[in-house]
């Protein structure tokens, strides 16, 4: 069965009142496990709102009288489902032929040339991918909430709340300018913040207890990957170098989620939290192979690029981010973080992204 083949028969597994129930679940169990205990102990109220509209978004609010909502379209459960069920049938079916072997020779780590890494079954990679696309994006949501970022971004733009308090959205609304200039590099310092917040978790859930394996790692990026080229509908995987939209670039976000994430390595506590996964540059090769394969099915199922390897370097991820866009961010950011400090009220300043200087971005 061709990639043309498999889009045609998706209309066969996506049964919808099924999937958005296994939705609902993997984000009620987030909320119980993230949220409930933190918002009993501030006094709030968390309230996780259903859309039945099947696009792909997820809007956090603080509501004039202080109840905090996040709002999940059904879209978000029917796409994480969708890539959850695809992508390992993509390892096992498409990305075995022949014409890939290049490729995922240069990417392999532990000598593995397949996409889909040894030991993990195609049912497994589906269910991880699903359980911890949908649990980040729930983190992500909820750092927004528990940073304040909506008041932030309104007190920085000299801007008043509306009359039912402020919001961020994971989608401009329809027809909206795109954001450019301050305003751009401040949604990007705000995105990129509550990232490192929903990544930091999600890591350190996954290397408690028995640690984190590379079969784990690699589902955990593959659904990251997803979800920021959803997030950001990529079409176009040119270098920017000065913030544009309302959300980073997927290479740019995936560059700095990996170093954060190889960050961890220098914590006193690391030896036990990663079962199999021997040094940061064994992690760095799994991240990497991960991105790339799931950009790669991205290119492929979404985009119609089938013709390989003629889109590989629309593919690839960049080696660093843009040193202007990175200033850009830094320095915005820089100026939004100590007005975050004094609103955030979730995990602690712990949580809350420092960066040493814009190269800490790069």
């Amino acid at each position: 069965m061709d990639a043309r083949q498999v889009r045609e028969r998706e209309k066969d597994f996506i049964n919808l009142p099924v999937v958005t129930a296994i939705g609902t679940e993997i984000i009620d169990n987030a909320k119980t496990r993230l949220s409930d205990k933190i918002y009993a102990r501030n006094a709030r109220t968390l309230t996780v709102l259903w859309s039945e509209k099947l696009n792909f978004n997820a809007v956090a609010s603080i509501r004039s009288d202080g109840t905090h909502e996040i709002t999940f379209n059904y879209g978000v459960s029917v796409e994480t489902y969708r890539d959850a069920f695809l992508l390992p049938q993509f390892c096992v079916r498409e990305f075995s032929k022949p014409q890939y072997d290049e490729l995922f020779e240069a990417l392999s780590f532990d000598g593995r040339r397949q996409a889909l890494p040894v030991g993990l079954s195609v049912e497994d990679a589906k269910i991880d991918i699903q359980v911890f696309g949908l649990t980040w994006l729930y983190a992500h949501e909820q750092a927004h909430l528990f940073q304040h970022h909506g008041e932030c971004e309104a007190q920085l733009l000299g801007l008043k709340d509306g009359p039912d308090g402020s919001s961020l959205s994971e989608l401009p609304v329809n027809g909206a300018t795109p954001l450019s200039g301050a305003h751009a590099s401040i949604r990007h310092a705000l995105e990129l913040a509550a990232d490192h917040e929903a990544t930091l978790f999600l890591i350190s859930s996954l290397s408690a207890g028995s640690g984190l394996t590379p079969s784990k790692l690699w589902c955990f990026v593959v659904s990251l990957m997803c979800t920021f080229l959803r997030l950001h509908n990529e079409t176009d995987a040119g270098a920017v170098s000065a913030p544009f939209g309302s959300h980073p670039k997927p290479a740019y976000r995936m560059r700095i989620a990996i170093r954060q994430i190889l960050g961890l390595f220098d914590l006193p506590d690391v030896e036990g939290r990663f079962q199999g996964i021997r040094d940061p540059a064994h992690a760095a090769q799994i991240m990497e192979h991960a991105s790339l394969t799931a950009t790669v099915y991205w290119h492929i199922r979404y985009l119609k690029r089938e013709k390989f390897p003629e889109f590989l370097k629309n593919a690839l991820l960049p080696t660093s981010v843009p040193e202007e866009y990175a200033k850009a961010v830094f320095w915005t950011w820089a100026s939004l973080r100590p007005l975050v400090l004094t609103k955030a009220d979730g995990w602690g300043q712990g949580s809350v992204m420092y960066l040493r200087d814009f190269e800490s971005l790069m």
